[in-house]
C-alpha cells in the first residue's frame, strides 16, 4: 500500500500535467521568445567568447545567465523545437510544486495542508503564463533555486552547520543568476526566523549581511541593463496622486485574480483617467491591512502571509515604472505562497470535520485545473495568445501589432495588413508597427516611396531597429540603387550581424552586382542561421 506522500506527489504530478498538457503542444511565440531564443547567437554560436552574451546583450534588458544556460541545454538536446523548451518549463514547474509541499510539510509538521497549498501553487491559472511562455523559463528557474536555497537555510538553522549556510547562499546566487526577483530572499529569512523561529534581529542580523551585499549587487546590475528601458506614455500622464496610489493597484489586482482568475491577458493596459480606481484599490488594501494589524496576536500565520505577500511582490509594484503593463500574472509566481499558505492553515483550523476540509480544496483545485487548461491553449502561438489579447483589449495596439507580426512572418498578407493598419492607427509612433506596416505596405500595393517613409520614421524612432535598416536597403536594391543598398544592409548587419534575413539580404544584393564568391559567403552564414531561402540560392549557385 502507497503511502499517503506518494500519493500526494502523484496526485500533484498528474495535475500539472493535465492543467498545462496543451503547453507542450505550443509554439515559440513572437513577444521576447525571439530575443530569448530564437535569435539568441548565444545558443546557435556557443563560445567563449559568445559567452558574453549572457552578460551585456542590447536585446535582453535583464541580467540572467543561468536560464540562458539552460536554453543552452534545450537547444543541445533538442534544437530548435519548441517541444523541448515547453517540457522543460514544465518539469521545473513541477519539481517547484514538490519543493514546496516538502518545505510547507518541514516546517508545519502537517502533510494534508502542505499537499492543498502545493496544489494550488501547481495549477493555479495565473501560473500559465510563468510555465507556458517560453521567455518565462527565469520564473521558474529562480524559484527552483529560491525553494532550494531555502531548505538549505532551514537545515542551517536545524544543526547550525555553516556548510548548509555556505550552500544557501549560492543557491541564492544561483536564483538571482536566473531572475534578479530572488533578491526579496534575504527579507524572506527574516520573516521566516521571526515568525517561524521566533528569533530576534539583534541575535541573527549579521546572517543576513552576505544576503543583503549579493541582493543590492543585482539590483546594481539589473538597473544598470534596463536603465534604458520602456517609457511609458500612459504612465508619464499620471498625476503624482496617482503615482501614489498606483502600487495599491497592484496589491490588489493580484489579490482579486488570486480568487477569480477572469480576464485574464498577456498585457493589461495602463487604465486612462485612473484616480477613482487607484484610490478604490488603495481603501481595500488598507482595510484589509488594517484587520490585520488589529488581529496580528490572534493570526500570526496571517500577519506573516501579508508581509510575505507585500515583500515577494514590492519590485514589481511599479514603484518605478518598468513596462508598459501595469501588472503581469507571473509576478504572482512567488508571492501566490503568501495567500495559498494562511488560507489553507486558516480555514483548516476552522474545519471540525476533515472531510469537508479536503472536499472544499479538492473542489478548487478541480476548478482551478479546468481553468488552468483553458488559459494554457490561449498560449498555443502568436495567433491565438494575440487574439485572446485583443478580445479583451481592443483598443490596445500592441495585440494587432504582435498578430499581424505573426500574420507577416507566415507571408499572410492579407491578414497582416488590416491588424498591422489597426496597430498603426492606435500608435503611430511604435518603431515595430512602423516597420512591419511599411513592409506589408510595400508588397501588398508596391509603394516603394511609402514603405521606405515609414522606414525611415522608424529608424528616427528607434536607431537601433536593425529590420528597418534592411527593409530600406531592399528598397535601393530594387531600385538598383547598389551603393545605398549596401549602406543600409551594412547598417543593418552591424546591429545584428546572425540575422539569417539581413545576411540572405546581403548576399542577394552582392549577387545582382556580380560578387559571386561574396554572395556564396553570406549565403552560406545565412543558412548557419537556418535560412531555407539562403540554402535553395547556394544550391542554384553550385
Amino acid at each position: 500500500m502507497r503511502s499517503p506522500k506518494t500519493i500526494y506527489l502523484i496526485v500533484l504530478i498528474i495535475a500539472c500535467l493535465i492543467g498545462f498538457s496543451p503547453v507542450l503542444y505550443a509554439d515559440f511565440v513572437n513577444y521576447d521568445d525571439p530575443d530569448y531564443v530564437l535569435n539568441n547567437s548565444f545558443l546557435k554560436h556557443f563560445s567563449i567568447k559568445n559567452t558574453v552574451f549572457l552578460l551585456k546583450s542590447s536585446k535582453i534588458d535583464m541580467f540572467i545567465p543561468l536560464t540562458q544556460f539552460s536554453y543552452l541545454l534545450d537547444y543541445s538536446l533538442g534544437g530548435m523545437k519548441a517541444f523541448g523548451f515547453h517540457l522543460c518549463s514544465l518539469l521545473l514547474h513541477i519539481l517547484n510544486a514538490i519543493l514546496i509541499f516538502f518545505l510547507v510539510r518541514k516546517i508545519s509538521g502537517k502533510e494534508p495542508a502542505a499537499f492543498f497549498i502545493a496544489l494550488l501553487f501547481a495549477i493555479h491559472p495565473l501560473h500559465v503564463e510563468s510555465v507556458a511562455w517560453i521567455a518565462e523559463r527565469k520564473d521558474v528557474l529562480y524559484l527552483f533555486f529560491y525553494l532550494l536555497a531555502f531548505g538549505a537555510y532551514i537545515k542551517y538553522r536545524e544543526n547550525n552547520k555553516w556548510t548548509w549556510y555556505g550552500l544557501c547562499l549560492l543557491l541564492f546566487i544561483c536564483s538571482c543568476f536566473s531572475k534578479p526577483m530572488a533578491i526579496t530572499f534575504p527579507l524572506v529569512l527574516v520573516l521566516y526566523d521571526i515568525f517561524a523561529l521566533k528569533k530576534t534581529l539583534k541575535t541573527t542580523w549579521f546572517i543576513y549581511l552576505p544576503f543583503v551585499a549579493c541582493a543590492f549587487c543585482f539590483v546594481w546590475s539589473t538597473m544598470q541593463q534596463v536603465q534604458h528601458g520602456f517609457e511609458n506614455e500612459t504612465y508619464v500622464g499620471y498625476s503624482l496622486p496617482e503615482k501614489i496610489l498606483l502600487p495599491f493597484y497592484g496589491l490588489c489586482f493580484y489579490l482579486v485574480k488570486c480568487f477569480v482568475p477572469a480576464k485574464l491577458s498577456v498585457i493589461y493596459p495602463y487604465p486612462e483617467n485612473p484616480l477613482l480606481l487607484f484610490t478604490i484599490a488603495f481603501v481595500i488594501v488598507a482595510g484589509i491591512g488594517l484587520f490585520i494589524f488589529r488581529n496580528r496576536k490572534k493570526y500570526p500565520l496571517l500577519v506573516a502571509g501579508a508581509v510575505f505577500y507585500v515583500v515577494t511582490l514590492l519590485p514589481v509594484l511599479q514603484i518605478i515604472p518598468n513596462t508598459f503593463s501595469i501588472a503581469a500574472d507571473r509576478y504572482f509566481y512567488l508571492s501566490c505562497l503568501g495567500v495559498f499558505v494562511p488560507l489553507v492553515f486558516g480555514l483548516g483550523s476552522r474545519f471540525k470535520s476533515t472531510k469537508n476540509f479536503v472536499f472544499l480544496f479538492s473542489a478548487l483545485s478541480v476548478v482551478f485545473c479546468f481553468l488552468c487548461y483553458k488559459r494554457s491553449k490561449v498560449w498555443y502561438n502568436s495567433e491565438t495568445l494575440f487574439t485572446d489579447l485583443i478580445k479583451k483589449y481592443p483598443n490596445e495596439f500592441r495585440g494587432y501589432a504582435n498578430r499581424g507580426s505573426f500574420y507577416l512572418n507566415e507571408q499572410n498578407y492579407s491578414a497582416a495588413l488590416p491588424d498591422l493598419e489597426k496597430a498603426y492607427g492606435l500608435n503611430k509612433k511604435d518603431p515595430l508597427v512602423l516597420n512591419n506596416y511599411g513592409w506589408v505596405l510595400l508588397v501588398t500595393t508596391g509603394d516603394r516611396e511609402t514603405a521606405a517613409g515609414f522606414f525611415r520614421e522608424s529608424i528616427a524612432l528607434d536607431p537601433s531597429n536593425s529590420e528597418a535598416f534592411n527593409n530600406l536597403g531592399s528598397i535601393y536594391g530594387i531600385r538598383k540603387e547598389f551603393d545605398k543598398a549596401f549602406e543600409y544592409i551594412r547598417k543593418a548587419q552591424a546591429l545584428a550581424p546572425d540575422e539569417p534575413k539581413i545576411n540572405y539580404n546581403l548576399a542577394f544584393t552582392f549577387l545582382q552586382t556580380g560578387s559571386k564568391d561574396s554572395a556564396i559567403f553570406y549565403f552560406e552564414k545565412a543558412v548557419a542561421e537556418g535560412s531555407k531561402e539562403a540554402q535553395k540560392q547556394l544550391e542554384q549557385l553550385r
